[in-house]
C-alpha cells in the first residue's frame, strides 16, 4: 500500500519536474481550464474553446473532455480573443494577452440562455457521439429516445447498441463483442458496480435524471481500466442544483420514482437523491398475464458535490436490492445488493500544468439462492479502492500517470 511520502512524491515533485521540462521545451503559450455550469458546477463535455489572433486572424481550438477539461497549446505570444460556446448556454467573450512561454488557466462556468440557431441540415443520425475506435459518449438526451417501460434507462439504452447483447429480461446478462458479463467493467463515479441491472432487465440503479454523462467502451479503452477486458461503462452522475431546490415523483405499474435537489449552502454546496422501488408484486393482479410475479426491486442514491474555482470534489452513496424467482417451476429465490461508497476530487492547480483526479471508494455485492427447504448458497465479495491520475503535458504530448492502491 502506497504511504503518504509517496503521495506526496507523485503530486509535488513530478509535476515539478514537468513544468520543468516544459520550460526547457519551447516558448510558446498554453492555456487550459476547466468548463462547468454555472448551476450545478458539473463539467460539460464537448464546449468548444476557440482562440482568434487579432493580428493575423489565425484560429486555434478544441473541446473539453468529459471532465470538462480543455487545453490549447502552441499559441505564439500575441492577443487574441477567446470564445467559449455550448448550445443553450451563453456564450463565453474575452480577450487575452499571452506572453513567451506563459502558462494562463482559464476556468469558466457557463450560464443558461436562449440559442438561436439557423438552418440547421442532419446529414446522419448516429446517437451517442463516437470519439475513438470502440468509444462512445452518450448523453442523458440520448437516454430519453428509447421506448421502453423504463423510459430514459440506461440498462435499456445499452441493450440497443452494436455489439450489446442481453440475454433474459430477469436480471439478463449482458454479452459485449462476445465478452462475459464478469468482463464488464461498470464504474459509478470511479466506484465498481458488480450488477449494474435490476431483476427486471429493463431497469437499472441509473435513470436519466441522475446521469451527467456515460464513456462507453466496448474495446479500445486505456490502462486506466485495468480490471477487466471486455468493455467499460463509466457512469459520472450530475451534481444537484446548488441555487435552487427541484423534484419529481413518477408511478407506473412497473415503478415508483422520486428525485429531488438542492443546494446543501448556497451557492456553494448541492446535494441529490434518487430512489425507486418496484411495484410489480403489489399491481401485477388483473394486470400481467400471470398473476402471481414475485419480482421485487429498489435502489437508493444520494450525492453531495463541492465545486470550486479551481477544483471540484463529491460524494456518493448508493444501494440497490433484488429479489425473486427465476423460474416459476422451481421454487427457487434469488437475492442480491450492491452497496458503494466514494469520494473524488478534480483539481486543476492555478497556472499548473497538470491536473490532479483522485478516487476513493468502497464496493461490495451479494448474492444467495435458496429454494423452499431452505437449501442453497450465498457470496460476497468487497473492493476498497483509491486510485490517483495525473494528466501531464510536455510540450503538446499528453501524459497520464495513473497510481492504484486496492
Amino acid at each position: 500500500m502506497l504511504n503518504k511520502e509517496i503521495l506526496l512524491f507523485l503530486f509535488l515533485v513530478i509535476p515539478a519536474w514537468f513544468n520543468t521540462v516544459n520550460i526547457v521545451l519551447g516558448q510558446d503559450a498554453t492555456m487550459q481550464g476547466i468548463i462547468t455550469r454555472e448551476n450545478t458546477g458539473e463539467p460539460m463535455y464537448g464546449a468548444n474553446v476557440a482562440l482568434r489572433s487579432l493580428s493575423d486572424e489565425d484560429v486555434l481550438g478544441t473541446a473539453a473532455d468529459s471532465d470538462g477539461f480543455y487545453r490549447i497549446g502552441s499559441i505564439e505570444p500575441d492577443t487574441y480573443a477567446i470564445q467559449i460556446t455550448y448550445i443553450g448556454y451563453k456564450t463565453y467573450e474575452d480577450t487575452l494577452a499571452f506572453e513567451a512561454g506563459e502558462n494562463y488557466t482559464l476556468n469558466v462556468a457557463l450560464q443558461p440562455g436562449d440559442a438561436e440557431l439557423g438552418e440547421v441540415v442532419i446529414e446522419q443520425s448516429t446517437g451517442a457521439v463516437m470519439r475513438d475506435e470502440g468509444s462512445q459518449r452518450i448523453s442523458p438526451v440520448d437516454l430519453g429516445r428509447i421506448p421502453s417501460p423504463a423510459l430514459g434507462d440506461l440498462s435499456t439504452y445499452i441493450q440497443t447498441l452494436q455489439g450489446v447483447v442481453a440475454l433474459g429480461d430477469r436480471g439478463g446478462q449482458v454479452f459485449i463483442r462476445g465478452g462475459t458479463p464478469s468482463q464488464n467493467l461498470v464504474l459509478l463515479d470511479g466506484a465498481m458496480i458488480y450488477r449494474p441491472s435490476h431483476i427486471v432487465g429493463f431497469f437499472s440503479p441509473f435513470p436519466k435524471n441522475i446521469i451527467s454523462g456515460v464513456d462507453f467502451y466496448a474495446g479500445g479503452f486505456g490502462p486506466r481500466y485495468n480490471s477487466r477486458v471486455s468493455s467499460v461503462m463509466d457512469i459520472q452522475l450530475r451534481h444537484g442544483d446548488r441555487n435552487n431546490f427541484a423534484g419529481s415523483a413518477s408511478i407506473s405499474p412497473f415503478a415508483g420514482e422520486l428525485f429531488f435537489e438542492g443546494p446543501l449552502k448556497e451557492g456553494k454546496a448541492s446535494w441529490m437523491l434518487s430512489a425507486r422501488n418496484s411495484l410489480i408484486e403489489r399491481t401485477s393482479a388483473g394486470v400481467y398475464p400471470i398473476d402471481d410475479q414475485p419480482l421485487k426491486f429498489g435502489s437508493q442514491l444520494l450525492k453531495v458535490s463541492f465545486p470550486g474555482q479551481n477544483d471540484r470534489c463529491s460524494a456518493m452513496i448508493m444501494h440497490t436490492y433484488d429479489r425473486g424467482r427465476m423460474d416459476f417451476e422451481v421454487d427457487e429465490s434469488i437475492k442480491w445488493r450492491n452497496f458503494a461508497l466514494g469520494g473524488n476530487c478534480v483539481v486543476l492547480p492555478e497556472n499548473s500544468r497538470t491536473l490532479m483526479q483522485s478516487n476513493v471508494n468502497i464496493s461490495s455485492f451479494s448474492n444467495s439462492l435458496i429454494n423452499e427447504e431452505g437449501f442453497g448458497f450465498s457470496s460476497n465479495i468487497w473492493r476498497v479502492n483509491v486510485d490517483i491520475n495525473l494528466r501531464q503535458y510536455v510540450g503538446d504530448t499528453r501524459l497520464n500517470m495513473v497510481s492504484l492502491v486496492v
